[in-house]
């Protein structure tokens, strides 16, 4: 699949550098064996630094920790030994990112979390068959399940009600309800950012007459508004509703920060209203799912090491 590969590997110089630009030296001092007396130099160090520079570490380290066991070993060794972290090819990929605009990175990072959603969940053995198949047929599978697992993540936002009275549907009944449920609102949805956005009508005028250079901005247009739709559907219901009132007058870019942090808050509620030692909730919602609803933050560009 030729999208997969650039993803993924984006999404890692992204991580890498986000989350794991560690300097050299701090690395070094990290590596060492410690005693009382250093910890207490470390805890006062980390104590004085401004607070989202401490939140910054922190994040730091949970990224660290999710590495699988070799590759976070790897890096720490490359900086005690004072060697870059990144490759030559990273460092390249690393540009590239740095050239998108915010919501492209959205979508990257989205397509990213999904798959691995797929590959960590219970339909790990689909996905691995799956990405045997070649070319074309490869890419309409991926592109069936992640399809599929948008649906699902949407029945699980509905209301209690409305959930179950699908589910207890005959399961070809309960599937052609959830999709079209899933199709109908998605359109209303799209309809109704399209009339935040005259520029819209205004390309696909232009388009219509042959200006090429219109037809292609309106196809990014398109693709944003899609990734911001993406990100819509990823909140509860009353949720959504607020949100796309208060969506109207901001640029598409600043629509889609309001709507990350509007399910940077949904997600932090839920994680609040679990009960202390559980990993999944009582809907059986795995951890990597809940990256899915997550996008990177706006002010935090990437920065080459």
């Amino acid at each position: 699949m030729r999208f997969l590969s650039p993803i993924l590997t984006l999404l890692i110089a992204f991580a890498l550098v986000a989350g794991l630009s560690f300097t050299p030296a701090a690395a070094q001092d990290a590596a060492k064996p410690t005693t009382d007396s250093r910890e207490a130099q470390l805890r006062e160090w980390f104590n004085a630094l401004p607070k989202h520079r401490q939140e910054e570490l922190k994040q730091r380290l949970k990224t660290l920790k999710r590495l699988p066991k070799e590759r976070r070993e790897e890096m720490l060794q490359a900086a005690k030994e004072g060697r870059p972290i990144l490759s030559d090819e990273q460092r390249k990929n690393l540009q590239k990112l740095r050239k998108l605009s915010y919501l492209e990175r959205i979508r990257l990072y989205t397509t990213a979390a999904e798959i691995d959603a797929l590959r960590r969940g219970p339909r790990a053995r689909e996905f691995e068959q799956a990405m045997k198949l070649e070319g074309p047929e490869r890419m309409r599978e991926l592109r069936g399940m992640m399809f599929e697992q948008r649906q699902m993540m949407f029945v699980r936002s509905l209301p209690a009600d409305k959930r179950r009275e699908i589910m207890n549907l005959p399961e070809n009944e309960r599937r052609q309800a959830v999709r079209k449920l899933f199709e109908e609102e998605g359109r209303t949805r799209l309809q109704q950012l399209e009339g935040f956005y005259p520029r819209l009508a205004e390309l696909k005028e232009a388009a219509q007459g042959g200006d090429k250079e219109a037809r292609k901005s309106l196809r990014q247009m398109y693709a944003d508004l899609r990734t911001l739709d993406l990100l819509i559907q990823r909140l509860a219901p009353e949720k959504r509703e607020q949100i796309m009132t208060e969506l109207r007058d901001l640029s598409m870019e600043d629509a889609a920060n309001a709507v990350r942090k509007a399910l940077q808050d949904q997600w932090q509620a839920e994680r609040k209203g679990r009960n202390p030692g559980r990993r999944n909730n009582d809907r059986g919602t795995v951890q990597p799912e809940r990256n899915a609803h997550r996008a990177p933050d706006q002010r935090r560009k990437p920065r080459e090491q």
